[in-house]
């Protein structure tokens, strides 16, 4: 009857969209621009890897980003590498020491991807917030402790645990 074919309509849509939700996290385990992200928190969490301000300091929020308090005075010390710099809203990720890290925290899996290849899949995944367009590059140019450097730039909430915007057509043409 109509009414039968509605409700059986209707459950389909219902199974479709729990198995579509079931197979996100194979996905975005296998989806090397979010693993990466994922490696990268669990790095800071672990004390594998750190961010420091702008000049090389505690940075605010400083033990979410990879510092620890020690002794009783209160000093904060960074723990692991340094992977880059935030500033405001914004992070600067050291590109090599970065992926260095999160092939590290993967242990043997890795991440799967070479460094140039995982730049592209941040891009295409809405990670970077920016790009060097001019000169068609997935880094930009930012001085940071003095000295001018080549980093990738994502926005703070995608390392401090929050999940990307939706991705954008961010093709650097």
């Amino acid at each position: 009857s109509p009414a039968e074919g509605e409700a059986l309509a209707q459950r389909s849509w219902r199974a479709l969209g729990e198995l579509g939700m079931r197979q996100t996290k194979y996905q975005a385990s296998s989806d090397p621009a979010l693993r990466f992200v994922a490696l990268l928190q669990a790095a800071l969490g672990a004390g594998k890897a750190h961010v420091a301000d702008r000049q090389g300091r505690v940075p605010a929020s400083a033990e979410a980003w990879g510092w620890e308090r020690r002794d009783s005075g209160g000093r904060w010390v960074p723990r692991g590498v340094r992977i880059g710099w935030v500033v405001g809203a914004d992070v600067y990720l050291e590109p090599t020491a970065s992926y260095e890290v999160a092939q590290q925290v993967a242990g043997g899996e890795g991440i799967g991807v070479s460094a140039q290849t995982l730049r592209h899949r941040l891009r295409e995944r809405g990670y970077l917030a920016s790009m060097d367009v001019a000169r068609k590059m997935l880094t930009v140019r930012r001085t940071l402790e003095r000295n001018p450097r080549q980093v990738l730039h994502l926005k703070s909430r995608h390392l401090m645990g929050l999940m990307p915007r939706v991705p954008e057509n961010c093709s650097p043409s």
